[in-house]
């Protein structure tokens, strides 16, 4: 790519109001589908909680559930988000099953004392230390050890709702595969939580980390408890369709946000997960960087668009303002992701594994770059004050709520459009100077009050 040629954005989400309406009917299918194949009553709600994961699996496989005669059979526990997985993935994914089993080999014990002794209890909190009010217990992840019961095809046959977004075979398809956590193991695993003073607990939660603190949610929700879901990162308040806040706000009493207010059951709250990036955020005198590039996921749909913006990027900085890069890959699973970036090995001066501390890497950059935002990486910059840059990518699917903020933040210069409008911020503005101003605009503040909070 030539030097001054632009290049345009593309967007890196397909997040649409459709895709969240055929979770509904999905949901609302297989909830129905379970009390029949259980004979039993529970709420949708009840039934929300716990299949949340299978919900996405179906839509993500949409085209395989569309095909006759599928050669898929339900598994003890659900893998991925995907039903198509390789041998060695899936193998992969099972030996890691049996570390974590062997690693809360006695969980189950202490949670039912908690259960005993307990009335806030909170799980999902990789940052509990900074939480107020203080919980009564923090209930770690449980990973039972599960039977490989045979499938079980008297259950499973059923006649489920029809429907006209979806095809027979389709609706059939997901009964027939449905994971045994569901099905053939559901009575054992629902009936070892005990039910102690149900009415009287509050679960104060931010994700969960395993299927089976789903199940005891659920259990004590569908016997008068209360659930009181926590923001956990970014996308929050920002995308208007977003899965995640439209997912766990259905399932909750309240939600507990970083500062904004949508829906009636949202309240703004402290962003507990940032305060825990500020407690390990050290703002270095001397820096390693002069820019640290954060990089996205990278995937097929996205590919292209991230090695032309990149390519454009290193052929129009400034490298005499900016001659030290680092750039930082997305991690993802446990395997150094430094590969990833290859494309751009002869253009920096060092490429992170993925896996060095986050908030290190910023402490130690004059000026971070985020290649896409929402992201949560940014509000931990904001959080902090760090100087920091970002290619908007949420134009036509931005909340209300944050589409005021946007403007002011693009006319700034903290937020761009493409990336020829970063590189010709960065190459003509002092750094120093402009960022100084921002932080103390009454503008930016707000920003900051509404999306990512102050713990006091």
């Amino acid at each position: 790519m030539s030097k001054g040629q632009s290049i345009s954005k593309q967007s890196f989400f397909t997040i649409t109001e459709g895709r969240l309406e055929l979770a509904e009917e999905i949901i609302i299918i297989l909830a129905d589908s379970l009390n029949k194949i259980h004979q039993t009553n529970y709420s949708e709600r009840f039934w929300r909680i716990i299949i949340a994961p299978y919900v996405s699996t179906v839509l993500t496989s949409r085209k395989i559930l569309e095909e006759e005669n599928i050669n898929i059979k339900p598994s003890n526990i659900l893998f991925a988000n995907t039903l198509e997985l390789e041998k060695s993935a899936i193998f992969f994914s099972r030996f890691r099953y049996l570390i974590k089993i062997s690693k809360s080999i006695f969980g189950l014990k202490k949670i039912k004392k908690q259960l005993r002794r307990s009335r806030n209890i909170a799980m999902g909190h990789n940052y509990s230390e900074g939480m107020s009010p203080k919980m009564d217990a923090y209930m770690e992840a449980y990973h039972p050890f599960i039977t490989n019961k045979k499938v079980n095809s008297k259950l499973r046959n059923i006649i489920p709702q029809q429907s006209e977004n979806f095809s027979r075979i389709f609706i059939e398809n997901m009964i027939k595969v449905i994971p045994k956590i569901y099905v053939e193991n559901f009575d054992h695993l629902i009936n070892i939580i005990p039910l102690i003073n149900s009415k009287e607990k509050i679960f104060h939660v931010a994700t969960f980390h395993s299927q089976f603190m789903r199940f005891i949610v659920a259990k004590y929700i569908e016997n008068g408890a209360q659930l009181y879901f926590y923001q956990h990162g970014g996308f929050y308040g920002e995308y208007k369709y977003h899965t995640a806040h439209h997912f766990e706000s259905n399932i909750a009493d309240k939600f507990m946000t970083w500062g904004w207010k949508i829906n009636a059951n949202d309240v703004p709250s402290p962003a507990y997960r940032l305060e825990k990036f500020r407690n390990s955020y050290i703002n270095y005198k001397i820096k390693l960087s002069d820019i640290l590039i954060i990089y996205p996921i990278i995937r097929n749909q996205n590919s292209n668009y991230v090695k032309d913006a990149s390519r454009f990027f290193f052929n129009n900085i400034r490298r005499e303002k900016f001659p030290i890069i680092y750039a930082r890959p997305r991690p993802i699973a446990k395997f150094n992701r430094k590969s990833i970036l290859n494309f751009i090995s002869t253009d920096v001066d060092k490429i992170d594994s993925g896996f060095s501390n986050i908030s290190n890497l910023i402490s130690k950059s004059r000026l971070v770059i985020i290649f896409t935002h929402p992201s949560t990486t940014l509000l931990e910059c904001l959080y902090v004050d760090h100087p920091t840059v970002a290619i908007i990518d949420n134009d036509n699917i931005s909340t209300e709520v944050v589409k005021p903020h946007y403007d002011f933040l693009l006319k700034m210069g903290l937020f761009h459009n493409s990336m020829d409008s970063l590189v010709n911020h960065l190459n003509t503005v002092d750094i120093d100077l402009w960022w100084n101003d921002l932080i103390v605009h009454p503008k930016y503040l707000q920003f900051k009050h509404e999306f990512l909070r102050k713990v006091s």
